[in-house]
């Protein structure tokens, strides 16, 4: 599947190429050579395959539910980055996804600039641990919450 830009420039410039990913986050695996849950626990894999699980369960669960597949992502030249937008209507969800165990700091840095250049306030980071919590007007997931993120990312209408 192709996950396309948000285009909505809030000043910035921004890249415009869809980001490839597949609904099957084995077959991506077996196509890039992890042979093994060691290789890749430990592998430079982890992380986009991670996130392409987290996206390709966010699109299941839309259409699971019939609602459209509003999704997108978000990156400007300076190399800031969201990695899952939910639209709705004029409110943009922003979903930060990563693939560590222990939550750093750092990674709600771009979710807050997101929310100063966006006007947007919330939106979720979903890690590869399993503590929920919440920072900075920001809902935390672990993996084995990604159904009730992928609810939190609905608009009122839509649940």
């Amino acid at each position: 599947m192709l996950l396309p830009p948000h285009h909505r420039n809030f000043g910035k410039r921004l890249t415009k190429t869809p980001k490839l990913y597949f609904y099957d986050p084995g077959l991506a695996a077996w196509l890039a050579g992890v042979e093994s849950p060691r290789q890749l626990a430990v592998g430079a894999m982890r992380g986009p395959l991670f996130e392409t699980w987290v996206v390709s369960e966010f699109v299941k669960h839309r259409c699971n539910r019939s609602l459209p597949q509003n999704l997108y992502y978000w990156r400007d030249s300076s190399g800031h980055e969201i990695d899952l937008i939910v639209e709705r209507g004029e409110h943009l969800f922003p979903v930060e996804i990563k693939a560590g165990q222990t939550i750093a700091g750092d990674w709600f840095d771009t979710l807050g600039k997101f929310a100063g250049w966006s006007g947007n306030e919330g939106g979720c980071l979903i890690y590869g641990g399993t503590r929920r919590q919440a920072r900075k007007n920001i809902e935390v997931f672990g993996w084995q919450d990604i159904a009730a993120a992928a609810e939190l990312s609905f608009g009122p209408r839509d649940r």
